[in-house]
């Protein structure tokens, strides 16, 4: 987030000046992180491109915005049925690892042929049938559920490369929340979050890792 606001400084110096010292600072302070720049953003050394990207990074990041979205989402229905009293909590459940049959389509793609940019070169729809033992017109339901599936995991290694074949995430959800929590305070203005990790399918609810259930109050 500190490359993000040195990046912009330059083109919104006033903004940025104050949108890293009212929100990033004090979330730095709590995490007890020395990553603050005294004084101005200017006197930081700018940025510099590093050819070695760290991936998880990105996807922590990503995971990050994902939530924040979600929730703000939940946010606003919870005002519009509620009227204009605002939530205080919220509350979210993790799943930590997915059913077996998604496991088994995330195994089915990664044996499948992509091309250097992960955009996938042969038609899966027949690889997901024959690999998950289904027949196609007595199992409609769950085909459809396999390849809504699997369609998402290929827009996803598309999008963010061939890690996304894999089937678990390469960080902790509920470390990473815990990390992240005064952010998430901060930028949805909720008073407080609690974070538990789902034991059974009533309590998981359609939660799979990387998507926690969501409930604001």
């Amino acid at each position: 987030m500190t490359v993000y606001f040195q990046i912009l400084n330059p083109i919104a110096p006033h903004w940025t000046e104050y949108s890293y010292k009212k929100y990033l600072n004090p979330i730095y302070a709590k995490l007890n992180k020395n990553l603050f720049i005294e004084g101005s953003l200017s006197n930081g050394v700018y940025p510099v491109f590093k050819d070695n990207i760290n991936m998880l990074l990105i996807k922590i990041n990503k995971y990050v915005k994902g939530i924040l979205r979600k929730t703000n989402d939940f946010i606003e229905k919870f005002r519009a049925k509620k009227g204009s009293n605002p939530p205080v909590s919220a509350t979210y459940t993790i799943c930590e690892n997915y059913q077996n049959w998604q496991v088994q389509v995330f195994d089915i793609l990664s044996q499948l042929k992509y091309d250097e940019s992960c955009k996938l070169l042969e038609p899966f729809k027949d690889k997901i049938i024959k690999g998950l033992n289904l027949d196609e017109k007595k199992d409609k339901k769950e085909l459809s559920n396999a390849l809504q599936f699997a369609s998402f995991i290929i827009k996803e290694a598309e999008k963010y490369g061939k890690d996304s074949l894999e089937h678990k995430l390469p960080f902790k959800e509920v470390d990473t929340l815990t990390d992240y929590k005064p952010y998430i305070l901060q930028m949805t203005r909720l008073k407080d979050i609690t974070f538990s990790i789902g034991k059974n399918e009533k309590e998981i609810g359609t939660a799979t890792p990387g998507n926690p259930n969501i409930v604001i109050s």
